[in-house]
Formats: structure tokens, sequence, C-alpha cells
């Protein structure tokens, strides 16, 4: 069974929050270019039939259906406004009732939400197609602003380093008239250009005069310019500037009494110096002289030493080279008889081999040796002429051992 609620002689369901008892027709009066006047009849009690109200209002948002020209621009920036308070007409209603009761506000919240999306869905199509044109007047400003600075920095004269006028602040509804900037914004224009240019008539005339104005000071050195750009465009320069000089004259000043100082006693170093280098060199002379004396003597001591030693050196080296040949010769006549004596037997060793070898075979070995001399053509290579002897030689005689060349010369 459902539990029923009653509240201002109105009954609702306990759980979903619904209106049970008749709901009454919300009558929506569309008055021509003009917010429609949206009615919750009653009291204090509910009586909103909000899809009967969906379908009224989209019928109704179908005026708002507008192609956004240059002629219709601030028509639809109003309905825009329109359609905005609306919007807050519903929302305002939805704060009313819901204050009634709270379990049907939430179902009377989600409604009127999506009425309120639906409209503004519409104004924010109005406001994209009103930025459209928006955009484009700001741009034709931007674009005529810089057309009329680029004119002014050309007239004035002005050079790149100084053309820094930001036009920002002058991009707004109120800098065009019609097609064309409007005088405000020319007039202001202008000024700032002018500004620009006063600036760098200042510094221009400031960088001229500065080494003037350091050497009329007394500087010995001039300040750079390089060292005052970051106070040349300030209103204060020339305070700043003579500050500058102020401490340079007194640093110039202690520079100049330090150097004498120095100087005075560079010189008196000097001397100094030279009196002591006078005292050495003479005593570097004297020590000289004696150490020459002392080096000559032992010099030909040592000379006397070394002929004594290279002479005797000389004497037992012929003695060694002699003592080493005999030892040598005799070794190499020992060497020689051994080898005799050894070839000897290898000799007498191999015949025995060899004729006992035969004695057993009944055969014996003879080498042969044969010198052949042939004419062929200038043109054949040594080695083809000897090769084409071993392979006739090899066709009758299987025991040929070697085939080679002699040399002649």
């Amino acid at each position: 069974m459902i539990e029923i609620i009653e509240h201002n002689g109105e009954k609702y369901n306990a759980e979903t929050g619904e209106l049970i008892n008749e709901v009454e027709q919300v009558e929506v009066e569309i008055i021509e270019d003009n917010l429609p006047d949206i009615v919750c009849n009653g009291g204090t009690h509910i009586k909103t039939n909000t899809e009967q109200l969906k379908r009224e209002l989209i019928i109704h948002l179908e005026k708002y259906d507008i192609e956004v020209t240059e002629e219709t621009e601030k028509d639809a920036s109003k309905q825009a406004t329109e359609l905005n308070k609306l919007a807050k007409d519903l929302n305002s209603k939805r704060l009313e009732v819901s204050k009634l009761i709270k379990r049907p506000a939430d179902e009377l919240k989600d409604s009127i939400d999506e009425l309120i999306a639906l409209v503004q869905e519409k104004r924010i199509d109005i406001l994209e197609k009103v930025e459209v044109f928006k955009s484009k007047r700001m741009l034709l400003i931007e674009t005529l602003l810089n057309q009329e600075l680029d004119l002014l920095y050309v007239s004035q004269n002005v050079s790149d380093k100084y053309q820094v006028v930001d036009i920002k602040p002058l991009i707004k509804e109120t800098s065009l008239s019609k097609t064309k900037l409007s005088k405000a914004a020319l007039e202001t224009l202008e000024s700032m250009v002018r500004k620009v240019k006063a600036l760098e008539d200042a510094v221009t005339i400031r960088e001229l005069q500065l080494e003037m104005i350091c050497t009329r000071s007394g500087l010995s050195f001039p300040i750079e310019i390089n060292e005052v750009q970051h106070i040349i465009q300030e209103d204060n320069y020339q305070d700043l500037l003579n500050g500058m000089i102020e401490n340079r004259l007194a640093v110039q000043e202690k520079m100049k009494a330090q150097a004498k100082a120095d100087e005075e006693k560079r010189i008196a170093e000097f001397e100094r110096v030279e009196k002591e280098k006078q005292e050495a060199l003479e005593l570097a002379r004297l020590q000289e002289r004696e150490k020459e004396k002392q080096e000559r003597e032992q010099r030909e001591a040592f000379r006397i030493a070394e002929l004594e030693r290279v002479e005797r050196e000389k004497q037992e080296a012929i003695q060694a080279v002699k003592d080493e040949a005999i030892v040598k010769e005799n070794q190499r006549i020992q060497e020689i008889e051994r080898k005799t004596k050894e070839e000897q037997h290898q000799r007498e060793l191999a015949e025995k081999i060899k004729i006992e070898e035969e004695r057993k075979s009944g055969k014996k070995t003879v080498r042969v040796s044969a010198i052949f001399e042939v004419e062929v053509n200038v043109s054949l290579d040594n080695k083809t002429v000897i090769e084409g002897f071993r392979e006739k030689l090899n066709e009758h005689f299987n025991s040929l051992l070697s085939v080679e060349e002699i040399n002649q010369f």
C-alpha cells in the first residue's frame, strides 16, 4: 500500500515525492518580442506540469533560431540576454518551489535543469555566433592600429629599436568608428608614438653628450655607453650620471695617489735591487775567476791521469787480443782436426755399408753427370728450357734426380 503524505491540502507519494492529486497545467503566456511569463498557478502547493512546459518551451525557443549578421548582431545579443533571464526565472521558480517540500524538489530540479540547459544551449549558440563577428571586428581594429602605427613610425622617424608601442590596450570596441579608427584611438596611438620618439631623441642626445660631459668633469677615461644603458632612458638620468661621475672621480684620485706611491716605491726598490745586483756581479766575477782557476788545475790533473789510464788500458787490451787470438787459433786447429777425423770415419763407414749392400744385391750405383749446351730462341725463358729437358729425360730415364741450369759466369 502506498504511504500518503499531506501538505497544505495536497497529497504526495511518501516514497517518490510525486503529487498524487490532479496536477494543473502550466499556463504559458507568450508576448511578441518579450520573454514569456511562466506562471505556476496555485498557492503553496506544486501544480507544475514540466513535460507540457518542456514542449511549450521548445516551441517558444524556435523564435530564437536566427542567423546572426552584422545587421542583427545587436538584436541577437539582446535575445541572448532575454534567454539568460528566462533561465534565471526558471531557476528562481525551482528554488521557490523546492522550499515547500524536500523529496519532490530533486525531481523538480532535474526537470528545471533540463529546461535551463535548453535555454543556455540556445544562448551559447547565439553568443558563439556573436563572438564570430566580435572577433572579426577586434581583428579589424588590430589591423587598422598596426597600419596606422607603421605610418606613425615612418612619419615620426622612429628607429627599429624604439618601435615598441603596445597596441593591445587599444584593441576594444570604442577604438572603432564604423569602419575606421575612432578619433580618440588615433590620438592615443599618436601620443604613444610621440612618447617613444621623444625618448629616442633624448637617448641619442645623451649618447652624444656622454663623452663630452665626462671629459669636462675631469675623468681621464670617459664612461662607456654600455655602462649607462641601464639608466639612459630614465627621467633622472642626469642625476644618476652625475653620481657615477663623482664616484669615478673619487676612484680616479685614489688611483693617482696610489700610482704615485707605487712609482716612488718602485724607484726605491729598483735602486736597491740595482745596488745589490752590482755587488752580486762583482762577487760573482771573483768567484768565477777562482772557479776557473780550480777547474783548469783539475782539468790538467784529470788530463794527465786520463792519458796514463788510456795508455795502460791500451796495453792491456793489446795483450788481451793477443791472448784471445792464440786461444781461438788453437781451438780452430783442434776443431779442424776433429772434423777431419770424423769425416774420414763417416766416409769409411759409408764405404763399408755400400760395399756390403753391393755384395748382397750384386749391383752398384754409378752417379752420372752430363752437361748439355743448347741453342734456343732468345725469347724463351731459361726455366722453360730446363723444364722441357726434364720432361724428355724422364721419358727415358726413370732414375733422373735433377736437371739444373749451370751459370757460365
